[in-house]
């Protein structure tokens, strides 16, 4: 009966140490390598100014709760949203950022998600900016 206790805790360990993507959490040390706690915010941002605005708001900005789920990041090279970070998603992995790159559009066709190239790598496709032109972005270093 003494090795109950002991059991149980051992279990509680690893099963936080090997959380799952989906697993419930409230800081990034629950999840697994490569994932992190994706709490989402209560209010969406979607444009820069309201990324301004969200970088100025004291306290920090609401979230929907203290809890989340692990998910993965977003590995280098793979398609990518900016306001991902600040909306409580996981984003980029460490060490890599989104980068936003602009391409003309060079025919008549809607461009594909795969950007100018069938060798460019798969983006994510974003349609602002200036007229004939498409923005994809990217996690990078």
């Amino acid at each position: 009966m003494y090795w109950m206790p002991l059991l149980l805790t051992v279990a509680a360990a690893v099963t936080v140490t090997y959380a799952a993507v989906g697993a419930t959490c409230s800081n990034n040390v629950q999840c697994g390598q490569g994932e992190c706690c994706q709490i989402l915010s209560e209010y969406m941002i979607m444009s820069k100014k309201r990324q301004l605005d969200w970088m100025t708001t004291t306290p920090p900005y609401p979230t929907r709760g203290t809890l989340g789920s692990c998910q993965r990041y977003q590995l280098e090279g793979s398609s990518c949203n900016p306001f991902d970070k600040i909306n409580g998603y996981c984003s980029c992995e460490p060490g890599t950022r989104c980068v936003q790159h602009e391409y003309p559009i060079t025919s008549t066709t809607e461009p594909t998600t795969e950007g100018p190239t069938s060798t460019t790598p798969h983006l994510a496709k974003r349609t602002f900016g200036r007229p004939g032109y498409v923005w994809f972005a990217k996690c990078e270093k």
